[in-house]
């Protein structure tokens, strides 16, 4: 599901959107419509050269998506048991899983958490 607030969370995590190379498939956010869009083969309207493609459009990464930018610093097993604590511990924050999985990557590559209005180190 995608919230507001995943949206927001989305929006702000400068690390996950600079990481962004389109593909096929790919959820974002148009910022000019405000609508969610899937990426087929190229943006209605494209950003001018050295302009951050997050000035027009923001990803919303779906869960897989969120779980491959982990799971190579993890073993399956490991990786499951370290996302069951960190759920544990700061499930009632989040209202979607989307936004649960937002906040352990944030956490686990870059040492950010969501304070329900932005990502602190």
């Amino acid at each position: 599901m995608v919230t507001d607030n995943f949206i927001k969370m989305c929006e702000q995590a400068k690390e996950i959107q600079q990481a962004w190379k389109p593909k096929i498939g790919d959820y974002f956010l148009e910022l000019l419509t405000k609508s969610i869009n899937i990426y087929t083969d190229g943006f209605a309207f494209l950003p001018q050269h050295n302009v951050p493609l997050s000035i027009l459009y923001i990803w919303l990464p779906t869960q897989e998506q969120l779980q491959e930018m982990i799971s190579g610093d993890f073993k399956t097993v490991l990786l499951i048991d370290d996302f069951y604590n960190f759920a544990i511990e700061n499930l009632l924050p989040f209202d979607s899983m989307n936004e649960l999985w937002l906040a352990f990557v944030m956490k686990e590559k870059w040492n950010k958490t969501w304070d329900g209005k932005k990502w602190k180190e």
